[in-house]
C-alpha cells in the first residue's frame, strides 16, 4: 500500500499460495506453501531460500530486526504420521535456518517476537512455546483449540485460538485467559498495549 492505494506486487511464483506476512521499517516478508518466502524492500521483490518444503504458516519481525517463521507441514517424508512444526530464524547475514533440535509435535500456526531471545510459538491443541534464542520451553495456555494468532502489543504478548480464547502472557510460564469470544480467532493486531483488534469467524 502506498498512501491509501493498494497495488499488486508482481513476481510471486503462481504456484505459491501465500499464508503469512510480517514487516518492519526496512520492508516486508511474505511466506506460504512449500517453503515459499519473499522479501519486499525498496519496491523490489526477492525470493529467499528457506531450506524447507514445509508450508510457512506465520512470520514475525521483532523490534531488534530479528525475524522468524514457523511451519505447518506437509510432511517432507511419507513415513511421518503427523506434520512437525519447525521454527526458522533469519541470521545476521540474511540467511534463514531451521532451529536444530526443536520440532513441535504438530503444526505451528503462530509466532510473535519481542527480541532475538524472546519469541513465542503457537500450535495445535492450545500448545505454545517460548524460544530464548537457543532452545524452546513449553508454556501453559487456557486454549484447547489451535493457536492461530499471536501478537506483541507494547510489552504484552497476546494469543487467539480456534476455540475463541484470547489470552495474555503472564511474564513467566504461560498465558492467562482474558476473554472468550466463542468463535475462532484468526488474527490479532494492535497500535499500542491498550488499542487492539481481533478478527475471526462470525
Amino acid at each position: 500500500r502506498s498512501g491509501g492505494t493498494w497495488s499488486e506486487v508482481l513476481g510471486i511464483d503462481p504456484r505459491d499460495e501465500l499464508y503469512a506476512a510480517a514487516s518492519d521499517a526496512s520492508g516486508a516478508f511474505v511466506g506460504g506453501s512449500n517453503g515459499a518466502l519473499y522479501q519486499l524492500g525498496g519496491g523490489a521483490l526477492e525470493p529467499l531460500r528457506t531450506g524447507t518444503i514445509e508450508d510457512v504458516s506465520a512470520l514475525a519481525v521483532a523490534s531488534d530486526g530479528s525475524a522468524y517463521a514457523v511451519t505447518a507441514g506437509p510432511c517432507p517424508d511419507l513415513s511421518c504420521p503427523t506434520p512437525q512444526g519447525n521454527l526458522l530464524v533469519r541470521t545476521a547475514d540474511g540467511i534463514w535456518n531451521q532451529v536444530p533440535d526443536f520440532g513441535a509435535p504438530g503444526p505451528l500456526y503462530a509466532v510473535a517476537a519481542r527480541s532475538a531471545d524472546d519469541v513465542f510459538l503457537g500450535g495445535e491443541d492450545g500448545t505454545a512455546w517460548h524460544f530464548d534464542g537457543t532452545g524452546a520451553t513449553p508454556l501453559t495456555t487456557p486454549a484447547f483449540g489451535a493457536i492461530r494468532a499471536m501478537r506483541v502489543c507494547g510489552s504484552d504478548v497476546w494469543l487467539g485460538s480456534d476455540d475463541g480464547t484470547i489470552a495474555k502472557f503472564d511474564g513467566a510460564t504461560g498465558f492467562d485467559p482474558a476473554t472468550s469470544l466463542g468463535t475462532a480467532i484468526w488474527a490479532i493486531d494492535c497500535s499500542s498495549a491498550t488499542n487492539s483488534w481481533v478478527a475471526g469467524d462470525y
